[in-house]
């Protein structure tokens, strides 16, 4: 009677939905693959996309001490969902941790726990896991009841904080969504006590500026919550003998290759599942390791890097201090973490002492810069056969205007036209050949060529430079450095009336959500993003490598992933590895910017070392990721004298749109 019961009810679920239009409006028609774009609506109805898993309820029994949770798990639209997949689509998985804060103790230590032992060293470690040997019980079609296979000591704390954290999946990859994963928690005091302590010292969001998502294990540890019930002191990896605790291994990690020890010529490396070789040796953090707020923020706890320094935790990056002998630690030996405060206390006097933050100022980010900034005022006679004169003024971060003198570099150039860069000129600007107005403080500057006669169209005028800063002046930590202005342009209708700005392809702030400010060329190319292009042009190449902006930056950030790597001289950028989801564009470029058919008049790209060249330019794209040779092929077989066929198929809503294509 039960399975005829649930046949019915199956049947008169599938009608709703079928023939219900309120449910289907609720339901999100995103897209997530081809196969779903070929579906019917109806279809996508029925299959009800998406997950999402409450915490109903959750107990200890006194007898069993083996803890019991209840849960239910619908759909986007709040519909409950067969955890079976048997009467909706996608089988629903959920794997349960458990873990308490000691009282005496920051962070967790798991309850539930596996012992992994080494086929390479023969030691076994105790590790944080999922449950094992737990029992399911539904209680009704969406709602599950699970007891743990893990029993709790009888003498277990009751009086700390306690979690408890689920990871689940929804696999829909067989009717061309993804898999849905969901990470929840549920965090009490066994005594009835409210939570005071959590750990909660760098927020999920601040991971998820460059990783988009953070996934660990397969994709399923999307929070970093998560992370920390199961990477805590006293866990390691027995391959190895090297600590997977959170704050130790996060912070090698994204030091990798500049960690000490690495230098010195050893590897820093990982064994994970099913002994999968993680190699972090060769990963590059992609700004200034120094910019410690960069992860420590939007959480509760984010000053602790600051305010809590301890002996682990400095080590993960200093990782050549031996704290029993006092090697490479400036007062000796350290026994224990309580004085550590003592000499690097938590504001400190100035930048650049020892105190934790003042030790850890990015000289970019320090206060005593100068920040000059440049406005270009006017632009005249930028017309063939003249030669332009740029007005501007130049100030510091107070307002207060900075001479010529002050500045160790500064230029101007003119780059065009705007349909696609093709021709610049860039000229170097000093005290000798500007001429100051010490009235209205402005600067001018007269071109010493004038522009060619063959010039047309609209062109792009932009100013670079820097000052040269002293920080600490007297002091023990003097340096100089480049103390760049942010690169300032002006669009100029070099003939003609009307002015052409190039199109914008990404954004400076999505750059600098990982790079924090992009700086090249010795930092004068700095927040400028859009200004690379003008240099790195289609036809820009250094030996066989093309330097085009759009080829050279999908090629490095694809490294690691490209079938015949990337090299710019003696630079091998084939070990880069990008931290985000490179399907997902948009990470980098803006809306409508990356789908053919792209705008007339862009140059095709010089691309010796690919099978042919010059590339045309959807092509150009492509390939730059796309490097096989049946890539190659299958672009080619697209081209013609006069244009690409590349929109036919995967321009905005055809069958292999490259949204679709490149769907997540």
């Amino acid at each position: 009677m039960r399975k005829l019961s649930y046949t019915l009810g199956a049947s008169l679920i599938l009608t709703c939905l079928l023939s219900s239009l309120s449910l289907a409006a609720d339901v999100p028609k995103a897209l997530h693959g081809v196969k779903a774009a070929n579906l019917s609506e109806a279809a996508q109805d029925f299959i009800r996309p998406g997950l999402k898993l409450k915490i109903e309820s959750f107990t200890v029994p006194a007898d069993t001490l083996k803890p019991v949770v209840v849960f239910s798990v619908t759909d986007t639209a709040g519909q409950p969902v067969d955890r079976a997949g048997v009467f909706t689509p996608g089988t629903v998985t959920s794997s349960w941790v458990f873990a308490r804060i000691n009282a005496d103790q920051t962070q967790y230590t798991s309850y539930t726990t596996r012992t992994q032992t080494s086929p390479i060293t023969g030691k076994s470690a105790v590790q944080a896991s999922a449950d094992s040997g737990g029992t399911y019980v539904e209680l009704k079609l969406g709602t599950y009841q699970y007891t743990f296979g893990t029993k709790l000591p009888a003498n277990y704390p009751k009086n700390v904080t306690h979690t408890l954290g689920v990871y689940s999946t929804r696999n829909l990859t067989a009717w061309g969504y993804t898999n849905y994963v969901v990470n929840e928690f549920y965090h009490y005091v066994p005594d009835g006590s409210p939570v005071k302590k959590m750990r909660d010292v760098v927020a999920t969001a601040a991971c998820n500026q460059c990783h988009n998502p953070i996934s660990a294990h397969g994709g399923s540890r999307r929070e970093m919550l998560l992370c920390n019930m199961c990477h805590y002191p006293g866990v390691i990896d027995p391959d190895t003998g090297e600590t997977v605790d959170m704050k130790v291994m996060t912070h090698k990690i994204h030091r990798g290759s500049s960690l000490p020890s690495v230098i010195g010529g050893k590897k820093y490396i990982i064994y994970g599942n099913a002994m999968s070789l993680h190699d972090y040796s060769e990963v590059g953090f992609p700004q200034d390791i120094r910019n410690c707020n960069v992860c420590h923020q939007k959480a509760v706890q984010a000053e602790n890097w600051a305010s809590a320094p301890t002996r682990d935790a400095c080590a993960s990056c200093h990782d050549n201090i031996n704290w029993e002998t006092g090697a490479n630690h400036a007062v000796g030996p350290q026994v224990s973490d309580e004085y550590c405060s003592a000499c690097h206390p938590v504001g400190g006097a100035k930048e650049f002492d020892v105190s934790v933050k003042g030790a850890h100022v990015n000289p970019m980010k320090s206060a005593q810069l100068q920040k000059p900034k440049f406005e270009i005022l006017s632009i005249d006679n930028a017309a063939p056969g003249k030669n332009p004169t740029v007005t501007f003024r130049i100030r510091n971060k107070n307002g207060k205007l900075v001479p010529i003198e002050s500045m160790a570099r500064l230029g101007l150039s003119i780059t065009g036209p705007t349909t696609d860069y093709a021709i610049r000129r860039s000229e170097t600007l000093n005290a000798t050949n500007c001429i100051p107005d010490s009235y209205t403080g402005t600067i001018s500057y007269r071109f010493a060529t004038p522009l060619p006669a063959t010039w047309a169209g609209t062109f792009n005028f932009a100013m670079e430079g820097a000052m040269s800063t002293v920080l600490n002046p007297g002091g023990p930590k003097q340096q100089t450095v480049n103390d760049p202005a942010d690169v300032v342009s002006k669009y100029v209708a070099v003939t003609g009336d009307k002015i052409v700005p190039r199109r914008q392809i990404v954004s400076d702030a999505k750059c600098d959500a990982c790079h924090d400010k992009l700086r090249f060329h010795g930092s004068s190319r700095r927040n400028g993003g859009s200004y690379c292009s003008t240099c790195h042009a289609p036809g820009f190449v250094s030996g066989n490598a093309s330097l085009n902006m759009s080829y050279m930056t999908h090629k490095i950030h694809a490294g690691k992933d490209l079938s015949r790597g990337y090299k710019i001289g003696n630079a091998d950028f084939s070990h880069i590895g990008f931290p985000g989801d490179l399907r997902d564009c948009q990470q980098c470029h803006l809306p409508g910017t990356y789908t053919p058919p792209l705008p007339d008049g862009i140059a095709s790209t010089i691309t010796k070392d690919d099978f042919f060249t010059p590339t045309p330019p959807v092509s150009t794209g492509c390939l730059s990721c796309h490097d096989t040779k049946e890539a190659a092929a299958h672009a080619a077989l697209n081209i013609a004298s006069f244009g690409e066929a590349c929109a036919t198929c995967h321009g905005t809503g055809t069958e292999y749109d490259v949204a679709v294509a490149h769907a997540r």
